[in-house]
């Protein structure tokens, strides 16, 4: 217990001492986030991204749309390698939706964001989080509280479960696509912190950092962690963007981006991984 307090104050120390909007970046979940920690950061309305994320055992492809300033609105598709699809000699294939909210823009307190992954699918991705974000310069900071696949380390009690004993207990076995699980949204005994860091080294080069409390191995079976850390860069240019992560200490992934900024405006500057951003005049 004297751990997860230590936490608290770690990441709440850093959430009031930072802030950089102009490096918002796409996760492996196709959100505005870090390396698998989402932010409570958003593009303005209208603009729309296109990620691609290759790992083990999942590669997934996620199309994002912010309609509104509001709200972050994505659909993917991913394969799961060593998963056998039934009926077929392939990858398991698995589809869902993802929805954030903004709930606060940052001011004198951090931004403020929740979040539910994969809504009507298997529940392969099946997580809600609330998460705050603050930037300066070139330093953007994120910590947020999680349930479902991004609660590995059981930190507190679940705080929904003061408001009614609907939320004690999740099911966390793998549903049929298509229909809509209620009574998963906030569910649990528990719940997990989450943190982490985008640093603009320069206008060419991000550093990710992220404490990242994805389950494993979990329903899609990652490799078990050596460490709760995540890091490493995004390498990026006018035309195309590439990333390399070291996840959990186990996991080597990368990624890759041609991106076209016909639709960008000259002198704009925007920095993104894996991901094809297309927006108007005056987006962020």
């Amino acid at each position: 217990m004297k751990k997860s307090y230590s936490l608290v104050a770690f990441f709440m120390a850093l959430t009031l001492l930072s802030d950089p909007f102009y490096s918002n970046t796409h996760n492996n979940h196709g959100s505005m986030g870090v390396i698998n920690i989402p932010s409570a950061n958003f593009y303005n309305s209208p603009a729309a991204a296109i990620s691609f994320y290759r790992g083990l055992p999942d590669r997934k492809a996620t199309l994002t749309v912010y309609p509104y300033d509001w709200l972050e609105a994505s659909i993917f598709y991913s394969s799961i390698k060593g998963k056998v699809y039934p009926g077929y000699a392939q990858d398991y294939k698995d589809k869902g939706f993802n929805l954030k909210f903004r709930l606060k823009e940052q001011g004198s307190f951090p931004a403020l964001a929740l979040g539910l992954n994969d809504i009507g699918g298997t529940g392969y991705y099946g997580r809600e989080y609330l998460v705050s974000s603050y930037a300066l310069n070139d330093l953007d900071i994120h910590f947020g509280v999680s349930w479902g696949t991004m609660n590995h380390h059981n930190h507190f009690k679940n705080p929904a479960r003061y408001v009614s004993n609907k939320f004690n207990e999740r099911d966390s076995s793998v549903q049929e696509g298509g229909k809509l699980n209620l009574g998963n949204f906030f569910s649990g005994e528990s719940v997990s912190l989450f943190g982490g860091v985008n640093y603009s080294i320069n206008k060419n080069i991000i550093f990710k950092l992220e404490y990242d409390p994805i389950k494993t191995p979990g329903n899609i079976e990652y490799d078990d962690r050596n460490s709760d850390l995540s890091f490493g860069f995004n390498f990026l240019n006018e035309k195309y963007v590439a990333g390399i992560f070291f996840e959990r200490g186990s996991a080597l992934t990368l990624n890759f981006t041609l991106r076209d900024n016909l639709f960008i405006p000259e002198h704009s500057y925007i920095q993104t991984k894996s991901v094809i951003i297309i927006r108007r005049q005056g987006t962020a």
